[in-house]
């Protein structure tokens, strides 16, 4: 899945093409299709370290591809890499548009039930990720879209499956998908987060209470850390 610079031109030059966001580290645009839309993720690594860690572990959209095309093999709903293009200093991956908010967007929206119901599908997706091999080091709630299908997982630069997913990673996926929640216009409740817990629990053969007390720790200081970063003060 070949993209050229050709192409690349043509898409970013369409009147209706829309810079979603733009970085030091590069830029996303929704760009129109002959049918639908797409995502054009452009990566440019800003110094020499971020540039050796691309030829050492390949390219972000390289990956990205990658992990999409493993997803989606494995039956998790993920983007369709639509082209490829990698360049002496950026990268550039056209996938399938996913409509839908994010999950952040979504919770902090939702009625009580609502939050219930999408605490348990982000629990029971991040179990069947686990189980199946997947490491996510970025799993997060403007990570996942909340779409017609279900939650996509986008973004997906630093995941890749391995065969194994460690307790620590496991633990830190949890904590920071417990963090967001929090962190939100909207937090989630007591009930929601437990039942999200004990969904994750129940597809991956835990016990809901040892994993509670690594949960609430790891996700105290993760919340700290995005209560730091927006400048506000960390809930209790």
């Amino acid at each position: 899945m070949t993209l050229s610079p050709e192409r690349v031109a043509a898409l970013l030059s369409d009147p209706h093409a829309i810079r979603i966001r733009e970085s030091e580290r590069g830029s996303v645009w929704r760009v129109p299709l002959e049918a639908g839309h797409g995502v054009l993720k452009i990566d440019r690594p800003p110094t020499l370290r971020s540039r050796w860690g691309a030829a050492l572990r390949g390219s972000r959209a390289a990956r990205a591809q990658a992990a999409a095309l493993a997803l989606r093999a494995a039956g998790f709903l993920a983007p369709e890499p639509l082209g490829l293009l990698e360049e002496t200093r950026r990268s550039l991956l056209l996938s399938r548009w996913i409509e839908g908010p994010t999950l952040s967007a979504a919770w902090e929206r939702a009625s009580r039930a609502e939050a219930l119901a999408l605490a348990r599908a982000v629990a029971e997706l991040s179990a069947r990720l686990h189980l199946a091999g997947f490491r996510c080091r970025d799993l997060k709630p403007p990570n996942l879209i909340v779409s017609g299908s279900g939650l996509v997982l986008v973004d997906l630069d630093d995941v890749r499956a391995s065969g194994h997913v460690p307790t620590r990673l496991r633990r830190r996926n949890l904590s920071s998908l417990d963090a967001y929640s929090q962190a939100s216009a909207a937090p989630l409740g007591v009930g929601a987060r437990f039942g999200g817990l004990r969904a994750y629990c129940a597809l991956a053969h835990l016990e809901p209470r040892a994993e509670l007390a690594p949960l609430l720790s790891a996700s105290r200081r993760k919340l700290a850390k995005l209560a730091a970063q927006r400048g506000a003060p960390a809930c209790p």
